[in-house]
């Protein structure tokens, strides 16, 4: 009796290691693309990644039996990889009905408001249309994503009044010395600019617009079954509570 029951102890412990070895085996690994975007995903000073956006995601894929690996590079080159495959997932999408093509969506998992800022002493322009028929110059970042809106903003500027820079950064500091008139941007990036004396106090805010934000995921690699227990899963960030 000792021995049958000794043997059916070792069987179930067999069948728990078996298990857990299969379930860590097939845990789907999710590469990440990301740009460091201060406070929504970006690396600390350890190297890790942090901020609400990434840590949501982190755990929502969890919540999935999949693991975050997240891969520093600018959305330009994420968009590429999403299209080929060499990456699986990024976060703060924009929908663009063009990229359905290569792209499955979530459902938004947060909106942002998005603003084009000018000096608090400049009162030429108090829409985004009279910033354009003012003449005036605005400072944009290469490879950021813009919101449609913005774009269509973009668009419809001649090339001698656009700026282009690498960091948002560099488009706080010329708007501060008068190199441009404005730029682009969220409040919340603005604000978690480092080392900068021109703030939110310093500047004018004209509204574009609010813009759902989705995670997305390459169709190259993944079904939509991939994506609808996301979708199902998924909680809502309210960045303005």
């Amino acid at each position: 009796m000792i021995r049958m029951l000794t043997t059916l102890f070792l069987s179930v412990l067999l069948i728990v290691f078996i298990s857990i070895s299969v379930r860590a085996e097939t845990q789907c690994v999710m590469k990440i693309g990301f740009e460091d975007e201060v406070p929504f995903h970006f690396q600390n000073s350890d190297g890790a990644v942090v901020g609400r956006d990434a840590e949501h995601l982190r755990q929502l894929l969890e919540s999935v039996n999949c693991r975050a690996n997240f891969v520093l590079m600018p959305w330009s080159r994420t968009l590429i990889g999403l299209k080929t495959g060499q990456i699986d997932m990024a976060m703060g999408a924009s929908f663009v009905s063009k990229r359905t093509e290569y792209l499955w969506y979530s459902r938004p998992y947060k909106t942002l408001d998005h603003y084009l800022f000018v000096s608090k002493h400049d009162n030429r322009a108090k829409t985004a249309d009279e910033f354009v028929e003012a003449g005036l110059r605005l400072g944009i970042v290469i490879g950021w994503h813009y919101t449609a809106k913005f774009r269509d903003m973009i668009e419809a500027l001649p090339r001698e009044q656009l700026e282009t820079v690498e960091t948002q950064d560099q488009l706080i500091q010329m708007l501060e010395r008068g190199r441009i008139d404005g730029f682009l941007s969220n409040g919340f990036s603005f604000a978690s600019s480092e080392k900068l004396t021109f703030t939110l106090q310093d500047v004018r805010s004209i509204e574009i617009d609010r813009t759902p934000l989705h995670y997305v995921m390459s169709k190259n690699n993944w079904s939509e079954d991939t994506m609808l227990p996301i979708r199902q899963k998924q909680k809502f960030l309210d960045l303005y509570e």
